[in-house]
């Protein structure tokens, strides 16, 4: 049995993920509140978009229509909260623009940037993991891999994210140790 731990740092990447959307206002007599439910279904439809399926959305209550009013609604992504920054910026109008509190990660970026380190030269891996991981601090992502160079092994592929930045450690290992 062997164990090939490692840790790297992945550049920003979640890059272009904010949306501004119009009108999400409703009315509760005479204040003007973000409308939770347009809220929680167009974050459906956005994360749906960017390969992200959600068994649970939730954004807080009551909350006003009122440039500058921040709030992080929560997106339940593979078992894993996933905090997304929510902030009205034109009250008139019901704007609001949000980005995902932290790094999100295509599967080819990581399945490249792991392929490519020094440690796995000379193996020959295919390595499958979900469309994007996301890097909430702590969390573990776990992706099948096969290494061709010692029989086909199944291995697995451990992706611990260290931070809501991108920097993570890695293990890879025998499925079944």
């Amino acid at each position: 049995m062997y164990t090939i731990c490692m840790s790297m740092r992945l550049g920003a990447i979640s890059s272009v993920l904010a949306l501004a959307l119009l009108p999400l206002a409703g009315c509760d007599l005479l204040t003007t509140k973000v409308s939770k439910d347009k809220l929680e279904a167009e974050l459906a439809t956005w994360l749906e978009d960017h390969n992200l399926e959600a068994t649970e959305i939730t954004c807080p209550d009551n909350q006003k229509m009122e440039k500058g009013n921040r709030f992080e609604c929560h997106c339940k992504v593979q078992g894993i909260d996933v905090p997304v920054r929510v902030e009205v910026t034109d009250a008139s109008s019901g704007k609001v623009e949000w980005e995902p509190k932290y790094q999100t990660v295509p599967r080819e970026k990581m399945e490249a940037g792991l392929l490519a380190l020094p440690e796995l030269a000379g193996r020959t891996l295919e390595i499958e993991c979900e469309t994007v991981l996301v890097s909430v601090p702590d969390s573990d992502w776990a992706c099948d891999a096969v290494d061709k160079a010692a029989g086909d092994l199944a291995m697995v592929l451990t992706v611990h994210f260290t931070d809501g930045e991108g920097t993570y450690d890695w293990k890879l290992e025998p499925k079944g140790s």
